[in-house]
């Protein structure tokens, strides 16, 4: 029997094991399972390795993506360039274990925005990993971005700093941070002027659980166009299924 799974602080939210668990019997593949791995710290990962040796790949999700790093192998190229991983192949080499980190959130996420209307600038709320890959995949598509966070460190400003004109000037919000998540932090929302938010404006939350978050909610009260992060984790899992069925020989 071989293992792959999920990673994560909390994963109580996580539609990740039923969307793989019904991709492994659409494939007919009996002798995988997929798990989830709720790690109170990244620091317990060489344990959660050495007590499932049959562990042959992981996704990695909040707060774990850039956390990780110090624990991989080697990263491939999209990973190594935003600096953030969700993906992670096991390989067993001479007795020990070798990681290789992949980020399928950035191809995941521009896939969504295929034949949607982009404004040339966007607000990311938050800095981790998510917002890393997101703002890879925006820059790609030639959307400047703007990271917000509550501190203000390295390259974002403060939520404080988002008045009336700049959130005018930016027509795409997406928020790139647990807030609004069921079970986690589902009342909170990020501190914005929503005020002054038009139909003009798309609004789009990673978070999927609720499907429609207290972030989506103040964009419905002023008719702003929505998304949810649904697709992405549709659309980011099955580019983790080809690398898992690549790397590690799944047929």
């Amino acid at each position: 029997m071989k293992t792959i799974g999920l990673i994560g602080r909390s994963l109580k939210h996580s539609a990740s094991q039923a969307y793989f668990e019904e991709k492994l019997q659409k494939e007919g593949i009996r002798d995988w399972s997929y798990h989830l791995f709720e790690l109170s710290s990244i620091e317990e990962l060489p344990d959660l390795l050495a007590a499932h040796p049959d562990l042959v790949g992981f996704n990695v999700t909040f707060p774990y993506k850039e956390h990780i790093l110090p624990y991989l192998d080697a990263l491939d190229d999209t990973a190594k360039q935003i600096g953030a991983v969700n993906v992670v192949t096991v390989q067993h080499q001479d007795g020990k274990f070798y990681l290789t980190g992949h980020n399928s959130d950035a191809a995941g996420f521009a896939q969504t925005l295929d034949g949607i209307s982009l404004p040339s600038r966007a607000l990311l709320l938050g800095t981790g990993g998510a917002a890393r890959a997101v703002a890879f995949a925006l820059h790609q598509k030639g959307v400047s971005c703007q990271l917000v966070s509550r501190s203000g460190k390295a390259s974002a400003i403060r939520y404080q700093d988002v008045d009336e004109t700049l959130l005018s000037a930016h027509r795409l919000i997406v928020n790139c941070t647990p807030l609004g998540t069921a079970g986690l932090h589902e009342e909170e929302i990020p501190p914005l002027p929503y005020h002054a938010l038009t139909q003009e404006h798309r609004l789009y939350d990673l978070v999927y659980n609720p499907a429609v978050t207290p972030f989506l909610r103040q964009g419905l009260a002023h008719r702003c166009q929505l998304q949810n992060g649904l697709a992405m984790l549709h659309a980011q899992a099955d580019i983790a299924w080809k690398i898992f069925s690549k790397d590690l020989s799944v047929n």
